[in-house]
Parts: C-alpha cells; sequence; structure tokens
C-alpha cells in the first residue's frame, strides 16, 4: 500500500465517520470508557511496578534478608551478619545497612517529630545519590561518637528551614543532641522503603560490641551486585558464609545482659531514642517500613519461683471475688521482694523496623537486653558500671536467607492487587469493544449495497477489508483521545483514592510510557473490535445484495452468529468483574462487622516520644505521662485519658516469651511470643475494652504495689480454659500476678487474627514512648491544639505527633481493602451497563430484522404477549449461555482474588448465585424493551416492511 491510497482511505473514512454523527458519538464514547480506564490504571502500575527506581543502575541494587519463620517470618539482618558479609563476600561492589524511624527535631518555633533513617556510610554511593549541596557522610562518621553529622532532603530544607542557603555547617537540636548538617539531597531522593523520610544519621554500628554479641542490631541490607553476578549467585555465596562462620564457631550469640542492682521493684521498659511510625498496610494489620515487619523482644524464662510465705498470703487474697473497681485490701498489699531469686538464662530481643526497644527485667536481679536497630543500645552510658558479663549461651532460632532485587522487595506487597485491576480494566475494554463490534455489524448491513458496487467493480476483498479497518482504527484513534481525557480525572481520583501502601502514589502520571500504551491499545482495539466485521462485511452475495430489498441479506445468518456470540462474550466476561466485586464488597462487609474490641468513636489519639537524653531515668517518664494526665484530663470536653504502649492498629513495641504458672517454659522459635502492653490506669475505660473479670488497675499499681497484669481473653482461653486466671502467676523478669482479664482487642487490624497479650501497668513498668487516647463528648478533632498546648506546657521542647482519632485509624487499615473493592466494583458496574447496552441494542436490531416476520405472525393470529416471548425466549437463551460461560471464567478469577478476601471463600455460592441472578434479571429487562416496542408493531405496517 502506497501512501496515496492510504491517504485516499483515510479520508474516506472521516467522511464516512462524518455521514453518520449519531454512530460515531457512541462507539467514541464506548471507546473512551475503556481506553480512559485502562490508561488511569497503566499509569498507576507504570509508577508502581514498571518504573525504575531513582537510582543508578538499579537492576543490579539487591535486598538482602533473613526470614525467621519461627517468629512469623519476620525479616531483619544482625549486625553480626552485616559485618560479615560486607568483610567476605565475593559478589558484591558495595553492601550498606539502613534503618528508618522518627526523631524530636527542637530549636524552632514548635518541637517536631520527623521521620528519619540511619544509614551506613557507603550507603549514598552505593545508590548512585549525589546531595545537592554540601557532601554525604564519611567513613569516619560512621562510627560511636563521631556521628553527631545529618543530611536532610528538600522537603525538610525548604519547609522547616525557608530553603536556607547557608544552612550547611549549622547545628540541628535532635533528641535533644546536636547534630551538624552536611548536605542537602537532591528532590529526587526516594529512601527505600520508609515513604516520607526527611533527615538522615550515619547508623554507627560499634563493631566490636556487636562481635561480641553485646548488642545485636537489627537492620536493613542492600548491596549492589558487581557486573555479571547473578541474584542466585549472590544468594549462594552468602550462604557459604554463613556454613562457614557456624563451623567455626563465630556464629554470634545472646546479648550480654544489664544488671540491674536489686532493691527496686520498678521494671523499667527503655526504648531507643530513634523508632518508627506504624501505619496500617494491605489487607489491614501494621508495618515499621515498607516490609511491614514487627518488632519482636523475646525473654526466655526458667520455672516460676517457688511460693514463699508472702506470696501464698497474697495468692489467697487475689483469690477472693473482686468487686468491678477492685478490692481495697489486695490493692494495700504489698509483695516483699525476694532475695532468693531462680537464675534466669540469658535472653535476646529481636527489635526490628525501628520500634523502641525495649527492656525488661526482674525483682532483685533483673536482665535488661538493651538491642536497638539503631547502631545505639538502650543504656550505652551505663555500661562502664555494669561489672563483668555473666557466661552467654547461643540463642539464634533457625532463619532462611532471602536475596532478590530491591525493586521486587518494594512492590511485591501491591502487585497482586494492581495486576487484578490492570485485569479487570482489560475486561472492561473487551467488553467495550464487542460493543463496538455489534455496532459496526448493524452499521454494515446498511452498506452492503455499497460494499457490493465496489465489488462488482474490481475492488479486492483485501481492498475492501483495508478500507473498513482504517475506519474502525479511526474510531478507536478518537476514542483513545478522548480517553487521554478522561484519565486525566481519572488519575486525580486514584492519587486521592489510594491508601499508603502505594509508596510510589506522587510518582503516578501520564507520561510517555502512558501515552504510548494508550496509543498502543488504541490501534490494538481498533483491529480487535474491526476486523470480524470487516471480514464479514467484504463477502457480499452480490446478487442479493444489489436487488433493490434483498431481505435475506439483511437477515445474513453469519451476522447473527456473530452478533449473539459477542452478546454472550460481553455477558460472560460481565460476570467475572461482577463476581470479583462482589467477593470484594462481601469480604468487606465482613471486615466492618468484626468485633474489634474497642470503641472507636469520638477517641483522639496522640503519640509522646520522651529523649533519652534529656529524660534517663524511669522516674522521669513516671512524672512526665503522670502531669500530663493530670493536665489533659481537665480539659473540657474530655470524659476519659489514658495511655498504652500498644494503641490499636499501631503495632506491638513490646513482645516477649512469657512461662505462665502451671505450663512448661516457652522454647524460642517454637511457641509464638506474647504482646505486652503497657497502660495507664484509666485506659481500658477511655478505649471501650470491657473489663469480664477481676478488676483493673488502679493508682495503687505502682513501684511500691505488689506486680500486677491484666490479661486477654485469648491469653485466658489459651492458659486457663477450664479455670479462672485471677490469682495466677506470670514470670516475665518477677513474678507477676494476673489480677483481671479484659476481652480481645484487634491489635494488629480487623483482619488479622487475636493473640494472647499481657497489660502491665504503667507506675510498676515505665516506659518512654506512649500514646495518649482520650474520649470527648463531642468532636475529638478540636481538642488537637488543646492537647498540643499541655504536652508543651509540661516540656516546651517534647513535640506530639501522629495525632488521629481512632476512626482515622481504623479507616486508613482498611484502606487498601476499600480501594481494591471500589476500583473493581466501578469496573464491575460499567461492565454490566456495557453489557445491558450490548443485549439491548442486539435485541433491538433483531426487532428490526424481523419486522417482516413479526407482521406476518401477528397477521396470523399471534398477540402481544406471543410476540413478547418470542424476543424474550431469544434474549435468555443469550443470557444463560453468557453466564455459563462467566461462571467458568469467575472460578478462575476467584482463584486469583484469594489472597484479598476475608471470610469469604473465593467460591462463596451466595455471591455467584446473586450475581448472576442480578445479570440475568439486567439481559431480561434489555430484551424486554425491545419486546415491547415488537408487540406494539402495526401488522399491516410490517408487512410492508423491507
Amino acid at each position: 500500500m502506497n501512501v496515496d491510497t492510504f491517504f485516499q482511505d483515510l479520508r474516506y473514512g472521516l467522511r464516512m465517520l462524518r455521514r453518520s454523527p449519531g454512530f460515531t458519538a457512541v462507539a467514541v464514547l464506548t471507546l473512551a470508557l475503556g481506553i480512559g480506564a485502562n490508561s488511569s490504571i497503566f499509569s498507576v502500575v507504570n509508577a508502581v511496578l514498571l518504573r525504575p527506581l531513582p537510582y543508578e543502575d538499579p537492576d543490579r541494587i539487591v535486598w538482602v534478608t533473613e526470614v525467621v519463620p519461627a517468629f512469623n517470618n519476620a525479616e531483619h539482618v544482625s549486625g553480626p551478619d552485616f559485618l560479615d558479609w560486607r568483610e567476605q563476600n565475593e559478589v558484591f561492589e558495595q553492601i550498606a545497612a539502613y534503618d528508618s524511624g522518627e526523631i524530636n527535631l527542637t530549636g524552632g518555633d514548635e518541637p517536631e517529630r520527623i521521620r528519619c533513617g540511619r544509614v551506613s556510610a557507603r550507603f549514598f554511593s552505593l545508590l548512585g545519590v549525589r546531595p545537592a549541596m554540601g557532601r554525604a557522610f564519611l567513613d569516619e562518621e560512621d562510627r560511636p561518637g563521631q556521628n553527631h553529622v545529618a543530611m536532610i532532603t528538600q522537603s525538610l530544607w525548604q519547609r522547616r528551614f525557608g530553603s536556607d542557603a547557608n544552612l550547611i555547617g549549622k547545628t540541628l537540636t535532635l533528641d535533644s543532641e546536636s547534630y551538624t548538617v552536611v548536605g542537602i539531597l537532591p528532590s529526587s531522593f526516594r529512601f527505600p522503603q520508609q515513604a516520607g523520610i526527611e533527615l538522615l544519621m550515619p547508623l554507627a554500628l560499634n563493631l566490636e560490641i556487636e562481635r561480641r554479641g553485646e548488642r545485636m542490631s537489627l537492620i536493613s541490607v542492600i548491596a549492589r551486585l558487581k557486573s555479571g553476578v547473578t541474584v542466585n549467585r549472590a544468594r549462594a555465596n552468602l550462604e557459604t558464609i554463613q556454613k562457614r562462620n557456624q563451623q567455626s564457631g563465630q556464629r554470634v550469640v545472646a546479648p550480654r545482659p544489664r544488671k540491674v542492682e536489686a532493691g527496686t521493684d520498678t521494671v523499667p521498659l527503655r526504648g531507643s531514642s530513634l523508632h518508627s511510625a506504624r501505619r496500617p498496610v494491605e489487607g489491614g494489620g501494621q508495618r515499621s517500613d515498607e516490609g511491614g515487619n514487627l518488632r519482636m523482644s523475646f525473654g526466655l524464662k526458667t520455672d516460676v519461683p517457688s511460693a514463699s510465705p508472702e506470696t501464698d498470703t497474697f495468692q489467697r487474697a487475689v483469690q477472693r471475688p473482686f468487686p468491678p473497681t477492685g478490692p481495697k485490701d489486695v490493692d494495700q498489699m504489698k509483695l516483699t521482694p525476694r532475695q532468693d531469686h531462680d537464675e534466669l538464662s540469658p535472653r535476646a530481643n529481636f527489635s526490628h523496623g525501628s520500634q523502641p526497644s525495649s527492656s525488661q527485667g526482674r525483682e532483685g536481679t533483673q536482665e535488661i537486653f538493651p538491642l536497638s536497630p539503631h547502631g545505639r543500645t538502650v543504656g550505652d552510658r551505663a555500661k562502664s558500671a555494669q561489672g563483668p558479663s555473666p557466661q552467654l549461651r547461643p540463642l539464634r532460632p533457625d532463619s532462611l536467607l532471602k536475596v532478590l532485587l530491591l525493586h521486587d522487595q518494594l512492590v511485591g506487597r501491591v502487585r497482586p492487587a494492581l495486576l487484578v485491576l490492570l485485569g479487570a480494566v482489560g475486561l472492561v475494554l473487551l467488553i467495550a469493544c464487542a460493543n463496538v463490534a455489534n455496532l459496526l455489524l448493524a452499521r454494515a448491513a446498511t452498506r452492503q449495497k455499497e460494499i457490493a458496487v465496489r465489488a462488482a467493480l474490481g475492488a479486492r476483498q483485501w481492498r475492501v477489508i483495508r478500507q473498513l479497518l482504517t475506519e474502525s482504527v479511526l474510531l478507536s484513534l478518537l476514542g483513545g483521545i478522548l480517553g487521554l481525557l478522561w484519565a486525566f480525572w481519572g488519575i486525580d481520583l486514584l492519587i486521592s483514592w489510594s491508601p499508603a501502601s502505594i509508596a510510589s502514589v506522587k510518582g503516578i502520571r501520564l507520561d510517555g510510557r502512558v501515552l504510548g500504551f494508550t496509543l498502543m491499545i488504541s490501534l490494538l482495539t481498533g483491529m480487535v473490535f474491526g476486523l470480524a466485521p470487516a471480514m464479514q462485511a467484504s463477502k457480499p452475495d452480490l446478487n442479493e445484495a444489489l436487488k433493490e430489498g434483498g431481505r435475506s441479506l439483511a437477515g445474513s445468518s453469519r451476522r447473527n452468529r456473530m452478533s449473539h456470540l459477542l452478546v454472550i462474550s460481553e455477558l460472560a466476561l460481565a460476570l467475572v468483574l461482577l463476581i470479583g466485586a462482589g467477593l470484594l464488597i462481601r469480604s468487606f462487609q465482613r471486615l466492618t462487622r468484626v468485633e474489634l474490641g474497642y470503641n472507636p468513636t469520638n477517641t483522639l489519639t496522640a503519640r509522646i516520644f520522651l529523649p533519652e537524653v534529656k529524660y534517663s531515668r524511669p522516674q522521669q517518664w513516671t512524672a512526665f505521662f503522670q502531669q500530663l494526665l493530670d493536665r489533659v484530663k481537665t480539659l473540657p470536653g474530655v470524659q476519659s485519658v489514658g495511655l498504652t504502649s500498644q494503641l490499636p492498629l499501631t503495632g506491638f513495641t513490646l513482645m516477649g516469651m512469657l512461662q505462665v504458672e502451671g505450663h512448661t517454659p516457652p522454647e524460642l522459635g517454637k511457641d509464638p511470643p506474647t504482646p505486652i502492653g503497657v497502660v495507664s490506669s484509666h485506659y481500658f475505660r477511655t478505649m471501650g475494652v470491657r473489663l469480664l473479670e477481676g478488676r483493673s488497675f488502679n493508682e495503687q499499681d505502682n513501684e511500691a504495689g505488689a506486680k500486677v497484669a491484666i490479661v486477654n481473653q485469648g491469653f485466658a482461653r489459651r492458659y486457663f480454659p477450664n479455670e479462672s486466671p485471677i490469682g495466677k502467676r506470670i514470670q516475665f523478669g518477677s513474678s507477676i500476678w494476673i489480677v483481671g482479664v479484659v476481652g480481645d482487642v484487634r491489635h494488629l487490624g480487623s483482619d488479622r487474627e487475636l493473640l494472647s497479650e499481657v497489660y502491665l501497668p504503667l507506675l510498676q513498668h515505665p516506659t518512654p514512648f506512649m500514646t495518649l487516647a482520650l474520649r470527648s463528648s463531642s468532636d475529638p478533632l478540636s481538642l488537637t491544639a488543646a492537647v498540643r498546648s499541655q504536652v508543651l506546657s509540661v516540656d516546651k521542647d517534647q513535640p506530639v505527633y501522629d495525632v488521629q482519632t481512632m476512626e482515622q485509624r481504623l479507616a486508613d487499615s482498611m484502606a487498601p481493602r476499600r480501594f481494591n473493592m471500589l476500583l473493581l466494583g466501578i469496573f464491575a458496574g460499567v461492565a454490566l451497563v456495557l453489557a445491558g447496552v450490548g443485549v439491548y441494542g442486539v435485541m433491538s436490531y433483531s426487532v428490526t430484522q424481523r419486522t417482516h416476520e413479526i407482521g406476518i405472525r401477528m397477521a396470523m393470529g399471534a398477540g402481544e404477549r406471543e410476540v413478547v416471548q418470542l424476543i424474550l425466549r431469544q434474549g435468555m437463551v443469550l443470557a444463560f449461555l453468557g453466564i455459563a460461560a462467566g461462571l467458568a471464567g469467575a472460578s478462575f478469577l476467584s482463584s486469583v482474588l484469594t489472597s484479598l478476601l476475608f471470610q469469604v471463600s473465593a467460591t462463596d455460592p451466595v455471591t455467584f448465585a446473586g450475581i448472576s441472578l442480578s445479570l440475568l434479571a439486567v439481559a431480561l429487562l434489555a430484551s424486554y424493551l425491545p419486546a415491547r416496542r415488537a408487540a406494539k408493531v402495526d401488522p399491516m405496517v410490517a408487512l410492508r416492511y423491507e
């Protein structure tokens, strides 16, 4: 085909489209709907899955981690392992470690809690990132004591410092310590995993301490492969290093405990000054970073100490029936610290993600393992006074090495849902193509004589097909142009709806790749919906077509078969989408009806972290939080106020291996750890958590009182299924008496399983990281400014952060499921409308074709009812065939959706039956309207119809 012929076909095609404006408008709008939806979703897929990471040669950057199956497949790398890999590997050009969290920034108009990261010195060179101003960290700055330098991002530089060009060399106050700004990162910089990082500091691992096992920092590791090295080869090399070190006896042992002198009943829970804000992930649950790993601290205990006269007296007292507010005689009893404690085995705190590391103790001698994931341990300043350490025993659960491309690690959690949505819009486009193809088939019937004349004059079949395909492609290109306009609006909608789990949401845009995709699917669409009608129309029966009124050609059985096949396909594809949307909707309904265990209405929450430099002693933590509680509860509209270390939907900061009285000691790597929450006396009432048995905490549960705990219903069912847990003991640093049972709370999300949990009183186990929760009689957000003011009145440099209502947190935790449900529901709705329109169009055209036949039937005595039944029968046959085909396709789709469902089977019979009946009803309505029109035909007019 030469250029002149091409332009001739193009001009003729445009002229034919202008001659049928109604047909052109309907076809273009239908295609624009499908193409625009595909362009919108592809823009998300492009930004998240296809666009390379903004680093130098990103295809050679890998994520390296160790998976611990015994701890719910937690992923982390220990500091010693990182050091081994860095020194002994043969496959990496560079290897670097990092972690992320938050830190207090003070010194400006108002203190602020910002997201930050700690990175090893080679982090930036590995990624190929160069500062926009200043320099990166030096090797000597990646050491303890020399690491008080910082780099900031463009966003923080502009927002907090007004783009001060002289900021390099100035100092910032971070967690009450001074740091010198040495560099400003470029605007294109993206921190791996954690979104919103605004400040970076050196990781500064203490190599000697890590090697001796006095501390085990848990970090994230990335590496750049040497040229030609594969991921599998890198994994094999690291496995060899691990095996070699284990065989040579160089494996790290449990961290060295810090001895705390006897005589104190307070068990402080100290965290590092850097920890992460946990946010809900896809499908519910929490995360400390994009990898979604929980922080865990585990302690192994020996048997519960044998009872003494004092403890026997206490046990008899706590076993008395308790009134709801707690018995005064029990509250006032004291448990004398014992001096003959059983020796506890060393225990390790496996902390990951950058939540505050915890330390637990016991009466008499407390063993606290100050682990930090940030290159700094809790209690570093007290190490010189600790004296000699006890003999350490190996304590390391089995782990599996995982090496994969960094890009795959970052997008792995959202890839399934995005691919499902991309497939869904693809089905919508296919339904749109089927609709337009039916329109072209109907239009071809009106052009039979034109095509027959061209064929009679010598036009070959391929020449006719090429002309008709040119018209189809013109339609699809016009639809693509209009679809791009719709895609602009669709992208804005997607960005506003997208959950936090889609980290690259800000990068969604119509770039060259999206425009190329739109052009490609426009051309492909034109070929798909145009080819079959063109093939059909290019082979006319010249004798019949050239007659004045050849009805036989108008009612071509071949054309009818093709039209019916397209309608069946539309119905089948629509059913697949509708069932997928129905499963997600039922799943979301189940999710919203889950018993949470707390009341989220009218509850405001705010997180507070006290910096270690300024607040180094447990007494200071207790004083701060007690003063804050006293101030906040006096605010107008506040009904109740409490504090907790593990607010629902923010993850667990503490988990431990607890020994329960009457049960065998737990085994590390076999028995699951128990989440531990530290709460104030009125926390349960504030959150609406039900007290099922015993009493709640009160002001007498302080450092001078007996050590007490409250367990949840799951803990009671697990350990005391046939008896009351009240008066029983658990061992966690000391003997702790159970005085109450509360209802189960879904801490990790509505779609996560319930766990056995233990709550400890704040006054006995102070901690510097707490979340304030208050219940108000009006809009809780109206109290935000007042709460900030009260915190600043206690300490003018203490920021309050992550201020949200519980309803907001709950909505955020469900956002990924809501996002998937809404989009798939919208696509399914569009598919239903298109399928309904398709059935209506085919049945209307069928009625038009059969007008003469209908006239004859009515002239021979057929009534309106018989005519309606005739048309409905034809429509229902198509509908049943389409539904049968759709059910087969839906069975495959539902298996793909399994990971996105909650408490709903992928083959849920209610959904399958309900959706099928609904689609059948739509097809019935779409057939009934043309049938009613056919029944109103005047037989005399129909008999004259050609």
